[in-house]
């Protein structure tokens, strides 16, 4: 058992602007990002801590009759002093700096969808960022959101390989195992008055079906204040034989989880409560939040 205690710092001056040219978007972001792991148990060797300087360069294209591409690749570099590195997750298992390439994909666009072909960042319930750390999960394949009405999206796509956020490579090797066809989704997200639905469905052939389902809402308390809460599932079943780690899905995971709290744009109190009735869990999982 453990504490970790994260602190990251962002130079404003080298990341206040996005150069905005008739051809494209130039982004970037710089962070100083510093983790400490302090071990609860007599002994230290376990502690662990480091610091690292990392961030991102991106550009996105302008559409040319709808056609376009984006790019975006992040790094991370250990400086200063550091300890048990690896466990920190701001290198590679050998304990060498990160410099992955999250995005080169083709796109193509009109006013009702979006469509994307290649390595890219989703921002799914089960397969998303995760951005706990400087450098972000990605995955490479065909992903697409068609806007429904202006309050409910549709989301599909077909993941062929992922990348964890300590390696730079692109393999078949998913949380729960070896995805030898891939990962299938579909979802539906939409806004009704102050409440937020969320649906997802995940299909992993040889490794198991998800279901994700969140409804989220929203009612004033005061005029500063909203009260926060809502409620998600997750179910896994239907597992195959490339399951390796039960720890991250597999088929027995019945997970419920409840909110409720006081917020307003700027911060939150919440406080969440989750049941799972199975023996497992599912440790990459994009956080229960307020909010599309």
């Amino acid at each position: 058992m453990a504490i970790a205690q994260r602190m990251g710092l962002l130079f404003a001056p080298l990341s206040l602007f996005a150069l905005d040219t008739p051809v494209g978007v130039l982004n970037h972001h710089f962070e100083l990002f510093h983790y400490t792991i302090n071990a609860l148990e007599d002994t230290t060797q376990n502690d662990s801590y480091a610091t690292a300087l990392g961030g991102f360069v991106a550009y996105r294209s302008k559409p040319l009759w709808g056609w376009g591409m984006a790019y975006k690749h992040y790094f991370s570099h250990l400086i200063l002093d550091a300890k048990n590195p690896c466990k920190t997750a701001l290198c590679d298992e050998a304990g060498n700096d990160i410099n992955p390439l999250a995005q080169l994909y083709l796109y193509y666009q009109n006013a009702s969808f979006e469509i994307r072909l290649g390595k890219q960042q989703l921002d799914t319930p089960l397969l998303n960022n995760d951005t706990t750390r400087l450098i972000p999960y990605s995955y490479e394949g065909l992903s697409a959101i068609v806007n429904l009405n202006p309050q409910t999206k549709l989301s599909i796509g077909h993941i062929d390989r992922f990348r964890t956020n300590i390696s730079q490579d692109y393999t078949r090797n998913s949380a729960s195992g070896y995805a030898r066809e891939g990962v299938s989704y579909v979802g539906v997200e939409g806004v009704w008055d102050s409440a937020n639905f969320q649906g997802y469905y995940y299909h992993a052939h040889g490794l198991y079906d998800a279901l994700y389902t969140q409804l989220s809402a929203k009612t004033p308390y005061n005029s500063r204040l909203d009260w926060l809460y809502g409620v998600e599932s997750i179910s896994t079943f239907g597992g195959g034989e490339n399951i390796d780690n039960r720890n991250n899905g597999g088929d027995d995971v019945r997970v419920i989880s409840t909110k409720i709290g006081l917020g307003n744009e700027r911060f939150s109190w919440i406080a969440a409560f989750s049941f799972n009735e199975s023996s497992r869990q599912i440790t990459h999982q994009k956080p229960f939040l307020w909010g599309m």
